[in-house]
């Protein structure tokens, strides 16, 4: 809300009806395939429309998590 003068504040505006949605700290940043993530949230959304629930999707963080499994056993011991 401006407030004149170059000074701006935020004003809470009652609507009728309606929700509304709130984000987290949680819910903000990069999402991957292979997260784990609450079912109905904005996150699963999101991987939805990255095309993860897909077969696809599904084998190739299957092969990138056995890949991951490979090098991490290929590596010296310390």
């Amino acid at each position: 809300m401006d407030q004149g003068g170059g000074a701006y504040a935020l004003k809470w505006v009652e609507r009728p009806g309606g929700t509304y949605t709130t984000y987290t700290v949680m819910e903000e940043g990069a999402i991957r395939c292979e997260d784990a993530v609450p079912p109905n949230s904005l996150m699963r959304l999101a991987q939805i429309q990255l095309g993860c629930d897909g077969v696809a999707a599904r084998e190739r963080a299957e092969r990138q998590a056995e890949a991951g499994r490979q090098a991490k056993a290929s590596e010296p011991p310390r």
